[in-house]
């Protein structure tokens, strides 16, 4: 019946509040989603339902009824009814290119600035070797090499991970640095 029936669409990013007014000739009503819809915050107050949509992080859509009955007088049956269903879009597939997928560390260690672009809000790295440190700076990544003393080369890879959930894009990018030259020392001989 005309009335008893609402779509909301949400978009990916979810809604902060959206407020139905219920209008019923009875003293009171319920909401409750008819599966399990834990994205979806219900809050029921005197003559309206407010809804909050959580975002949806995921690469599919999704969606969910909920149900409204308001009983009749006295518990008798039937009870009215509406169905409000949410259908939220799904977020777009997370993307991540570095700007290179290979860098080379001085002797003497630095830092190299490699930017990166993404779709995706949240970026994170697995743990580097102790001789690398990595920090985020706004759309690139700051790593940091310590000068290399140990008298081999050395390389090491990072992967890096945009999104959550199941929607995530990795990258990895791969270092190599060269040993730091022996000391040299002074040795003086003595012929006698």
């Amino acid at each position: 019946d005309e009335g008893r029936a609402a779509l909301l669409e949400a978009p990916a990013a979810g809604l902060d509040a959206v407020v139905f007014t219920v209008l019923t000739n009875q003293e009171d009503f319920d909401a409750a989603p008819e599966s399990k819809c834990g994205w979806i915050t219900l809050t029921k107050e005197v003559h309206s339902l407010r809804l909050a949509v959580a975002q949806n992080s995921a690469t599919e859509p999704r969606d969910c009824r909920i149900r409204l009955t308001a009983p009749f007088r006295g518990g008798e049956s039937p009870t009215a009814e509406a169905v409000i269903t949410v259908r939220q879009d799904a977020a777009a597939p997370a993307t991540l290119v570095l700007d290179t997928d290979e860098a080379t560390f001085p002797p003497e260690g630095g830092t190299l600035t490699i930017p990166f672009q993404t779709n995706q809000t949240r970026i994170v790295w697995q743990e580097p070797p102790g001789w690398i440190t990595v920090q985020r700076q706004d759309d690139a990544l700051l790593i940091t090499a310590t000068g290399n003393d140990t008298g081999a080369a050395r390389t090491a890879g990072l992967t890096v991970t945009a999104g959550s959930d199941d929607n995530t894009a990795t990258a990895v990018v791969r270092f190599a640095q060269e040993a730091l030259p022996p000391p040299v020392t002074n040795a003086f001989v003595y012929t006698v």
